[in-house]
């Protein structure tokens, strides 16, 4: 009965744990596109992007449609068709964030797996040092894809941000330092819980 309660307990420190890994990617994900958002004007102005990405003023007919009063048929294929899609949104929004955690997981891992090599120099090591080095790759680069965005705050003393700069600097370190804090949080619970770096997300 004790051995059942106490993996009851691990697997919801686990749960705890992964819940802050969700929140980290998801806030990592924000953090990078509102970097992105500074340099938008740039991309905007490109000639290339204007000429073969933006959709080009087209001549519009002036010819008229006649429209008729819809049917009931058609109404209700349209209220059907409408709360499917509404349905299909809800479950997309619930189940999202965690499909995107574990796709970002899984990108960071295989990240680390690759950059093995480089670190034991092509040598042969142990499975349970593999897995311990791939942890902490995997870690660093949480780290640094949380950091590097903070570089961005040089452009903005070279191109107008399309917000206020206080507003776009305060905004890029609190995303950053969230997430730093969350990963942290993530981890700080796997270390006193003993959960495997494996299980986490």
């Amino acid at each position: 009965m004790s051995d059942m309660t106490g993996q009851r307990s691990i697997r919801g420190w686990q749960k705890l744990a992964n819940f802050f890994g969700v929140v980290g990617y998801i806030l990592l994900a924000l953090e990078w596109v509102w970097v992105a958002a500074l340099y938008l004007p740039l991309l905007m102005d490109n000639k290339i992007f204007q000429e073969y990405i933006l959709p080009q003023d087209k001549a519009i007919s002036n010819d008229t449609v006649a429209m008729n009063e819809p049917s009931l048929l058609l109404t209700i294929v349209a209220v059907t068709v409408s709360l499917i899609v509404i349905v299909t949104t809800a479950i997309i929004l619930v189940k999202l964030p965690l499909k995107f955690a574990k796709s970002s997981h899984k990108i960071i891992k295989q990240t680390a797996e690759a950059g093995i090599p480089i670190f034991t120099r092509h040598q042969k090591i142990t499975k349970k040092k593999r897995k311990l080095l791939t942890a902490r790759i995997a870690l660093w680069l949480k780290v640094s894809l949380a950091i590097i965005p903070l570089f961005s705050l040089v452009g903005v003393y070279y191109i107008e941000p399309p917000v206020p700069l206080d507003v776009y600097m305060i905004v890029s370190l609190f995303l950053s330092f969230s997430v730093l804090i969350i990963f942290l949080l993530q981890y700080v619970v796997a270390y006193l819980k003993k959960i495997p770096s494996e299980n986490l997300l």
